[in-house]
């Protein structure tokens, strides 16, 4: 496996493509109700996938970028000058910023967690042991068949239930909350069903990806459909599992979204909770749920499951290298094979003129590349056709 400049880039049009797909797919209610949040979640997989791997494959096919690219290339891979050893290129400074970014991300992403956990401590009122959020805690663990590990707290300046914490899971409420018996229950029941999908965990994996490459502007747009795609898995089990009329469950969150929702304040960097800060997305979620299911779904989530694994696939299969650009003095092909650790030279490497100006270049016996010009390289390097090679 390798990476390089042109590994990151098919990396980031990938991801970018199956979130713009996602996107659309979340816009449209149509294709929604048709597709279904579960294939949705296809996609952002196969883009956190993507995300996590930007390498090249000894499978990996070539392809050669148009020349105007291939000068961009060019110019970010030129060292233009040197410190000791240090090549001073645009694309090694983009890695020492890009690192300092990813450094300074997720040292505010531990700093931020270890401030909202103090927070609770010192002014979060503990409600566990009050009898009602004892007995439906109960109640709603023995339906999902799991022990009852959950702490209620009451916060204040919080809008919004949300769920905090992974191995202490506590579930936070607004200070001096006032709903009904069935509300609290739909509440409670909400945050413990995060809990045990591991909700919490899926999403910190999602914004350690974004925390990565945060210059990427679409990660903002993917921290934002793992939300909504999260929420509706949760509306699912809840409705589905439960033996009360679904319209019950929508109204607990019309009537709990609807003061949240304008002065909204959560700790949403690192938690779950019963609304997504949009409002749309909560309409969504409603008329998801109101709406007649298709019956069949299994032509459609084929579609949408080969689109996303061709995009993921494809990004992997092929990768695109620039031309040997002759630009500012240097060769682009003998970067590349420097940047692989190969160093062509007269007693390792040949060339077999291919007679349209292009050579294949072999290193060791094998194949390495085909270069259009010989600049650059050792003139030592034995030049041979298919008719005179010795070997």
């Amino acid at each position: 496996m390798r990476a390089s400049l042109s590994t990151v880039i098919m990396t980031v049009i990938a991801t970018n493509i199956l979130l713009i797909l996602l996107a659309l797919c979340l816009r449209k209610m149509k294709w929604l109700i048709r597709i279904g949040y579960k294939m949705l979640a296809v996609f952002a997989l196969f883009a956190v996938l993507r995300f996590l791997l930007p390498v090249e494959f000894s499978f990996t096919v070539t392809k050669r970028l148009p020349q105007y690219l291939s000068l961009v290339i060019t110019v970010c891979r030129y060292p233009f000058f040197m410190i000791g050893e240090w090549e001073a290129s645009l694309w090694n400074l983009f890695l020492i910023v890009w690192g300092m970014g990813v450094i300074v991300g997720i040292g505010r992403f531990i700093f931020d967690y270890w401030r909202t956990s103090h927070q609770i401590v010192l002014y979060g009122k503990e409600l566990t042991d009050k009898k009602l959020y004892r007995e439906l805690l109960e109640s709603i663990c023995t339906e999902q068949k799991k022990s009852n590990c959950f702490r209620v707290i009451e916060m204040p300046g919080l809008k919004a239930p949300i769920l905090f914490g992974v191995f202490s899971p506590r579930i936070l409420l607004p200070d001096q909350i006032k709903v009904s018996e069935t509300d609290l229950y739909y509440i409670l029941k909400h945050e413990v069903v995060h809990h045990f999908h591991h909700d919490i965990l899926l999403k910190a994996l999602v914004r350690l990806v974004t925390l990565i490459y945060w210059w990427d502007p679409f990660c903002i747009l993917l921290n934002k459909q793992m939300d909504i795609i999260l929420e509706m898995h949760v509306d699912d089990t809840v409705t589905v599992e439960d033996g009360r009329p679904t319209a019950e469950y929508m109204e607990c969150l019309i009537r709990t979204g609807t003061d949240a929702l304008e002065r909204y304040a959560g700790y949403k960097e690192y938690s779950v909770g019963v609304l997504t800060k949009e409002t749309s997305d909560l309409h969504k979620r409603v008329k998801l749920m109101s709406e007649k299911k298709p019956e069949s779904r299994t032509a459609t989530n084929i579609l949408v499951a080969a689109a996303a694994i061709s995009v993921y696939l494809f990004s992997y299969v092929y990768i695109w290298e620039p031309y040997n650009v002759d630009c500012l003095g240097f060769s682009v092909e003998a970067i590349q094979a420097e940047e692989s650790g190969f160093v062509p030279m007269a007693d390792n490497s040949y060339f077999i003129d291919l007679g349209d100006g292009s050579y294949n270049l072999y290193y060791c016996g094998e194949f390495l590349m085909t270069v259009d010009s010989l600049d650059y390289y050792d003139k030592a390097i034995p030049i041979y056709t298919e008719d005179s090679f010795p070997y």
